[in-house]
């Protein structure tokens, strides 16, 4: 017998929903969330599902306005599909920069328009797609939605007065306070991560590299919320690169090469840590040696992973593509039949138009992006069934696993797989030119228009999938389909206006940042510095280097011809994007398969031995090779703090349970930790993204100051304690563990 739907306000009951105060906050939540999730997903090739934080926050606000239980749904499915179109965003738009099909993504230049341009048509894709699948989804009891009934129980339990609010903005001060206090534009006097190496034997063959956790709060709370058992075996990519395919390389380049080993002995014997990972005019550093080597085995690895991840789904899967077949017949509802206030989507015939024109937007934006009517046409043809089809899938993936498992990474790549093949296939691939760097004419269009594809599936899988998740809390809560389904289109559009000028500010920040690290490494002025960077300004980081222009003004601050070459070398090997700070990793798979398989040149070696190496870890039982891949590809600070994250949440649960927390208890905990946590990425992003709008507008608010290494340390731990406290606190409001049955009693 199915289950009668009750919602939480009765269907006929019409109350306030679709009104100004949630709509506003819902925005500007969108382009919080969204931009947070920018700033870790550059930095950590991770995401944090928005809708815990969304509907805590909504709860709060909206109640100095007296809103009610349908107004924060509004304001939280408004806010959250921020952080899908952010996924969207970092895994796909950064390789159009790191491919060279891009200089840059500078706000109203080209590139942010067409940038912009395939976020808002790849957003609202989801959303319409979506409301074609709506119905299906909501009405199928056999869905677990697993976030979506914890956020709707945390939204009852906020009626009470309980909304856990404070938690996220005090995590929220914590974080930014420590991020002034670390960042290199801000105070810059909490020093990060340590590095160095050492070797056994004094001419030894080969080396050991060694780091420390980078004290970063939104690094610690991403491990904190994957938990011990994923940090572990992220970690576990990170040594097996650094402290397993390294030492092997270098053994095997010292013994091949005389003077590669003593300069490597050299430098570690002279404890000279920036010429070992950075390289110098003897050593290429070990950077650079990963780089070219290692990272190449990783994205072997990551294919394979994103695929296997797919497999293990494919019942769910192809129930998800059989949906999207289903849907096409309608819902309920026919003629002269009058529907409740919770079944009303909006006018079917509007959604098919709209979908319609999308199609015929995203045709054009193919055409200018590429220049090729023919292959603007297949290209739209690719992206209109993958769409349709991911849709589906991601909706009915969210519904099993929730929004922070779903595989979008394997989902786009499945696809840029597909459009880069079929080019090839039909005689539209091409290479470099001559000189090895630029891109020929067809190999641009090529791989720029698979680019595209991927770009757009992505933001479809993110957003379906987030829709699909909030949407079923409303559904629980007795919103209204339509007035949600406004909300979704009004956060796609506003947070496609934003987050691709965050990306260029973190890029732009990152570019000057390092050209001024390498300048200190140089024999130019050092009091001309600050100066340089500025003449240079958005010069910097592109391969043709700097113009006359440019180099005028360097002659006019005094800079010899010799100096100004310094300069212009300096500028041409500086990146933001791709950088340490920033590395990317899905948009570097992204654009590393796009340009090998378009041109052909992929280093097919070491992606195969990193395919093979995933299939061992298939073969022994793996729970997940795409994480040991990105833990190969990520820096390993980043790991080791995501690692720290999750043994601090082990500690912190298992202190909860040494107090006697039952079963109900340990969620309490656990949410309030998600809080907390949340708190810290928002906060340390929001602070980064603040300190990198200061130094856009030439303000430094300290210049060298000196930063302590220690310092790192104690944050960590001070973190520690902070999130292990933050999530007891909870216990004190917890249910009560059963009475009159003594523990351990059978049922």
């Amino acid at each position: 017998m199915a289950i009668e739907y009750k919602p939480y306000i009765d269907p006929k009951e019409d109350l306030k929903e679709l009104t100004l105060p949630p709509l506003i906050l819902g925005a500007i939540m969108a382009v919080v969330l969204g931009a947070a999730n920018v700033y870790l997903g550059l930095k950590a090739g991770m995401t944090v599902a928005a809708v815990f934080p969304a509907a805590v926050i909504s709860m709060a606000v909206l109640r100095a306005f007296k809103g009610n239980i349908l107004e924060e749904n509004i304001a939280r499915t408004t806010g959250a599909v921020g952080e899908a179109l952010a996924a969207g965003a970092i895994f796909t738009i950064p390789a159009f920069v790191m491919v060279g099909a891009w200089d840059n993504l500078d706000f109203l230049s080209g590139p942010w328009f067409l940038a912009t341009a395939l976020l808002v048509v790849g957003g609202l894709l989801g959303v319409l797609l979506m409301i074609l699948l709506r119905r299906t989804f909501m009405e199928d009891a056999s869905l677990p939605f697993p976030e979506s009934q914890a956020c709707t129980e945390i939204v009852k339990a906020g009626q009470g007065g309980q909304t856990g609010a404070g938690s996220v903005f005090a995590a929220m001060g914590v974080a930014g306070g420590i991020e002034f206090l670390k960042n290199s534009n801000g105070l810059g006097i909490i020093g990060g991560h340590h590095k160095g190496a050492f070797k056994l034997g004094e001419d030894s063959r080969g080396a050991f590299p060694f780091f420390t956790p980078e004290p970063s709060p939104a690094f610690l709370a991403v491990g904190y919320i994957i938990g011990p058992k994923y940090g572990g075996i992220t970690a576990a990519g990170g040594l097996f690169g650094w402290l397993l395919l390294m030492p092997v390389l270098l053994f095997m380049m010292a013994s091949g090469d005389a003077q590669f080993s003593g300069a490597l002995n050299g430098i570690i014997d002279a404890g000279d840590w920036s010429a070992l990972f950075d390289g110098g005019e003897s050593f290429p550093g070990l950077k650079s040696i990963y780089n070219d080597n290692i990272k190449m085995i990783a994205i072997g690895a990551m294919i394979v992973g994103a695929f296997f991840t797919l497999f293990k789904m494919r019942n769910s899967l192809i129930k998800g593509v059989g949906r999207s077949v289903m849907a096409l017949g309608g819902g309920k509802g026919g003629a002269g039949v009058e529907l409740l206030r919770t079944d009303r989507d909006i006018n079917i015939k509007l959604v098919f138009f709209a979908i319609l024109l999308m199609t015929a937007a995203m045709f054009g934006l193919y055409l200018v992006l590429c220049g090729n009517l023919f292959i603007s046409a297949v290209m739209t043809v690719v992206m209109l069934i993958m769409t349709f089809l991911f849709a589906a899938v991601a909706g009915f993936l969210v519904s099993i696993i929730g929004s922070s498992s779903n595989p979008i990474s394997g989902l786009t790549l499945s696809t840029l797989l597909i459009a880069a093949g079929l080019l090839v296939l039909l005689g539209m691939g091409g290479g470099y030119e001559k000189d090895g760097v630029t891109m020929s004419e067809a190999m641009r269009a090529g791989v720029i228009a698979v680019l595209g594809v991927a770009t757009v599936v992505c933001c479809v899988a993110g957003v379906a999938g987030d829709m699909a998740q909030d949407w079923k809390v409303g559904y629980n809560l007795g919103g209204t389909p339509w007035r949600m389904e406004i909300g979704g289109f009004i956060g796609v559009i506003v947070s496609a206006l934003f987050l691709v000028s965050i990306i260029s500010l973190l890029h732009n920040t990152e570019v000057r940042t390092n050209l001024e690290k390498a300048l200190k490494q140089t024999d130019v002025p050092g009091d001309k510095i600050a100066a340089i960077v500025g003449a240079v300004g958005d010069e910097a980081g592109k391969v043709e280097g700097i113009g006359d222009e440019t180099r005028s003004k360097l002659g006019e601050l005094g800079l010899s011809a010799a100096q100004v070459a310094t300069v212009d070398g300096a500028a041409k090997r500086v990146r933001g994007i791709g950088s340490d700070a920033l590395p990317a990793p899905q948009a570097g798979l992204m654009a590393t398969t796009a340009n090998g398989i378009i041109s052909g040149s992929l280093p097919w070696e070491l992606i195969l031995m990193g395919m093979f190496f995933a299939l061992a870890l298939i073969c022994v039982g793996v729970p997940s090779p795409m994480l040991v891949a990105v833990g190969m590809y990520l820096p390993f600070f980043t790991i080791l703090a995501i690692f720290a994250g999750g043994v601090i949440q082990w500690l912190g649960n298992g202190l909860a349970r040494r107090k006697g927390a039952n079963e109900a208890q340990m969620e309490t905990v656990s949410n309030r930790g998600l809080l907390v946590a949340s708190g810290f990425v928002a906060g340390e992003a929001l602070m980064g993204i603040v300190l990198a709008i200061l130094v856009t507008l030439n303000v430094r608010l300290i210049e060298d100051a000196p930063a302590y290494k220690w310092l790192g340390g104690l944050v960590i731990l001070f973190l520690a304690w902070y999130l292990i406290a933050g999530s007891l606190k909870a216990l004190k409001n917890a249910p009560a563990a059963p009475v009159g049955k003594p523990e351990g009693s059978a049922e």
